[in-house]
């Protein structure tokens, strides 16, 4: 959760930007804006409709951080990899929307889903544990995302601001796996 807020609040400073140096009117930048809320509420009522018993939370998590990495790579665009067009930067943007949506509202699901398994007698408890986690990730991704930007921009540029954050993202993925695996490894 939190390298999701991270990475939504870390690119909206740089993407007005970012937008403007094309010479896009203000109108059109609020409708690129727009565009990752639009496919994040799409994308989270076609996940509604999936019973919750067929849903496997960690891996659509899984998917949405995979997601959220392309997002930022194409919203940069990543130097070598993609040009340097709006139209680029839209794609990144309509991918970002989805991949949030696969987080951020499966994120709790799945939260609860293994603590079942730690057969927790107190389920008030869990449920407060559980909103606390998720309001604290919520909050230090929000504060995390702006200084990010901040400091990416003035020492990398733009661009290589989102490929860092890319990697940041794919950093945590890969420790959040590697802590999954070592626990069902440790704890049959």
């Amino acid at each position: 959760m939190t390298a999701s807020l991270t990475s939504l609040t870390f690119k909206e400073p740089l993407l007005q930007i970012r937008l403007k140096q094309d010479s896009l009117p203000v109108w059109l930048i609020g409708i690129v804006f727009s565009m990752d809320t639009i496919t994040f509420t799409l994308t989270s009522i076609a996940l509604n409709c999936v019973h919750e018993k067929k849903k496997n939370f960690g891996k659509i998590v899984s998917v949405g951080v995979f997601l959220f990495c392309i997002s930022l790579m194409l919203s940069g665009p990543c130097p070598g990899l993609f040009p340097d067009k709006i139209i680029i930067i839209a794609v990144g943007i309509l991918i970002g929307g989805i991949g949030g949506a696969c987080i951020n509202n499966n994120v709790i699901p799945n939260i609860n889903q293994q603590a079942q398994l730690l057969n927790v007698q107190d389920q008030n408890q869990l449920k407060n544990i559980i909103a606390s986690i998720n309001t604290g990730a919520f909050g230090f991704g929000s504060i995390l995302g702006p200084i990010l930007a901040s400091v990416l921009q003035s020492t990398v540029g733009y661009r290589y601001a989102f490929v860092v954050v890319a990697a940041l993202v794919l950093l945590v993925a890969f420790g959040q796996l590697y802590s999954a695996y070592f626990y069902k490894v440790k704890n049959p």
